[in-house]
């Protein structure tokens, strides 16, 4: 008696565990039969704009509508309706890449052009010695500029508030006499020159209008302010800055005539 009693026990045991199995079978496959029943349905939104009063219609799963506010009956719950699924490098709904949050657009930032742009480089003022209004044909002359050398910088761009601070200083002087015979003379010098000691010499062969001009070529350190905060250091250069002044060469001619 026994015997029998614990073998139908066991039988009983044996068919729970079946029934268990089967059970969690069923509803392991009750999302995928849901959602194949859903994958003909329109997806749920919202129409904006659906009256005059401007409030939107709700539009669920099964094409139903319903504008919130309303008097109409609340709209029925899915049964069938699953959450929305996390994302583990596939979208919810088939491959594809998971959403990502846009990342922040960068910080502007100033090139070396639009600081170079930005920068208010002194113009030289072009000095001749001796006699600085006009010369003579044949006579050397002396050239100095004036206004170049080291200058303090401070400015704000006006387009993105980034605020510049710096010293600019001139690091070479290449004058160009304007003469015709030698349209491609260059003079290099490495100082802006003064009235005791030129920059440069020259003297012209022919008469007339001289566009004398000197190339200036200047180095900035310089700090960068951004309206956000950031702080950065920057060096640019060299930067050619042309002044040009217009020179007067007179000819002297000696004129010999028999006198009784």
């Amino acid at each position: 008696m026994d015997a029998g009693l614990s073998t139908i026990c066991g039988w009983l045991v044996d068919v729970k565990a079946l029934v268990s199995v089967v059970m969690g079978v069923c509803l392991a496959c009750v999302p995928a039969v849901a959602w194949a029943a859903d994958s003909g349905r329109p997806n749920p939104h919202v129409e904006t704009g659906g009256g005059p009063d401007g409030i939107g219609t709700f539009i669920d799963g099964h094409g139903r509508a319903d504008k919130p506010g309303s008097n109409s009956a609340p709209r029925p719950t899915d049964p069938y309706e699953i959450p929305p699924l996390p994302c583990f490098g596939l979208a919810p709904w088939g491959p594809g890449p998971c959403p990502t949050t846009p990342a922040a657009p960068p910080a502007p930032t100033l090139t070396d052009t639009q600081l170079r742009d930005l920068v208010p480089w002194p113009t030289a003022t072009i000095v001749f010695t001796p006699g600085d209004r006009r010369g003579l044909v044949g006579l050397r002359m002396g050239m100095y500029a004036t206004g170049s050398g080291t200058v303090g910088v401070a400015v704000v761009d006006p387009v993105t508030g980034t605020s510049v601070t710096g010293t600019g200083t001139a690091l070479a002087w290449t004058w160009h006499p304007g003469d015709e015979t030698e349209p491609s003379l260059a003079i290099a010098a490495t100082t802006p020159g003064s009235p005791q000691a030129p920059s440069a010499h020259h003297a012209w062969p022919t008469r007339g209008i001289k566009p004398v001009a000197v190339v200036v070529s200047w180095e900035a350190d310089l700090t960068v302010a951004y309206p956000e905060g950031t702080v950065e250091a920057r060096h640019i250069g060299p930067v050619p800055v042309t002044s040009t002044r217009p020179f007067h060469l007179f000819e002297v001619q000696a004129l010999i005539s028999d006198s009784e």
